[in-house]
């Protein structure tokens, strides 16, 4: 059987390698979809095709470097004979259904794609109302001709066969818990996310005002220059990494004392279930999204959406050795007995290969 994925609206190996996925989705996502399928196409946004990949997978590329929004309404068209061979349709995200609509008008192909959140909801907080009339368009198109939909989120379970439960996994071999909850001095505390307001980096950093810590935050995008500025003017000393390959992310996890996620909102949050599963103790703002994963005081702890409560459960963290490796130890619990991709990897190619 063979099968095409659909990658988000924009995404390519070269976007992946810019924010460290690239790796990830090579050795371990696209490793099973060639165990599981006879062939793998891949319909990418960019032009990039790296090395290594299994034998039977091919990159479809859009070697006429063709505007994404364009493009993915072209795909069904300029890819036909491609199309005409694969059993199935694996859609990344809303935005990666828009040429799997079509391809399943014009020929009748099935498909099936992940729900993670709210991407209407998420585009608003951003500013993004292309993004917002795109997904207020698309959304009900999706949900419609869909064969069956992942959904990261218990709330996005409906009444009928049509969702299936499939959350973020982690892969638990690379991502091993740390050995040691000494505190640093100053105290690192790390979070992981794009540069963005809803990530509400810029209440983390008021938050840290007068705590001997530092903060590291990796992610990049339009903020950076803000939160520098919002660090200096707070005195927290702070650093930014702006890129780091995933393979050596379980390192920086572990080399940290305390994991947070200031968020207003969340999906399925990947970059908690990796910092839990190297046995980071976590802070979080109890919102859609986090509270999913986060029992209070049992695997980690829950805060309100503001700087003081914030800086409180940071303190009784910093205070605590014996709350720090408790908290760590039952968030790698959490994530071994619930979120292990090996597990979920394969439940997903296997759903995938029943709708053709």
């Amino acid at each position: 059987m063979k099968v095409g994925l659909l990658l988000a609206l924009g995404d390519s190996f070269e976007s992946m390698s810019v924010s460290g996925q690239d790796i990830q989705f090579k050795k371990v996502y696209l490793k099973r979809y060639s165990q599981q399928f006879d062939k793998v196409l891949i319909f990418s946004y960019g032009t990039a095709v790296p090395g290594n990949l299994p034998n039977n997978v091919k990159v479809i590329q859009n070697r006429k470097k063709i505007h994404r929004y364009l493009y993915a309404f072209l795909i069904p068209f300029l890819y036909k004979k491609d199309i005409s061979e694969v059993a199935v349709i694996r859609a990344y995200h809303q935005s990666g259904t828009i040429p799997a609509i079509l391809i399943k008008l014009l020929y009748g192909k099935n498909f099936i794609f992940n729900h993670a959140f709210d991407y209407k909801k998420f585009a608003l907080i951003e500013h993004k109302y292309l993004q917002y009339l795109l997904f207020h368009l698309v959304d009900p198109l999706a949900f419609l001709f869909a064969r069956k939909i992942f959904v990261a989120n218990l709330k996005y379970l409906s009444k009928s066969k049509k969702t299936i439960f499939l959350p973020n996994g982690v892969n638990t071999d690379l991502f091993q818990p740390k050995k040691n909850y000494i505190l640093k001095k100053p105290a690192e505390i790390i979070t992981i996310g794009r540069l963005v307001s809803q990530k509400n980096h810029l209440m983390l950093i008021k938050a840290l005002a007068g705590l001997n810590v530092k903060l590291t935050i990796i992610g990049n995008g339009s903020l950076k220059s803000a939160l520098d500025n919002e660090a200096a003017k707070y005195k927290v000393r702070l650093n930014i990494i702006t890129r780091l390959s995933y393979d050596k992310l379980p390192k920086k996890l572990k080399s940290a004392d305390i994991f947070v996620l200031p968020s207003t909102i969340e999906g399925h949050p990947k970059a908690l279930l990796d910092a839990m599963s190297c046995g980071l103790p976590a802070v979080c703002t109890n919102v859609e999204g986090t509270r999913e994963i986060i029992k209070h005081r049992k695997n980690g702890l829950l805060c309100e959406l503001n700087s003081a409560s914030i800086k409180k459960e940071i303190s009784k963290l910093i205070k605590s050795t014996r709350l720090r490796k408790q908290l760590g130890l039952e968030g790698r619990k959490t994530v071994v007995n619930n979120y292990s991709l090996d597990k979920l990897l394969k439940a997903e190619t296997k759903a995938v290969s029943q709708i053709a």
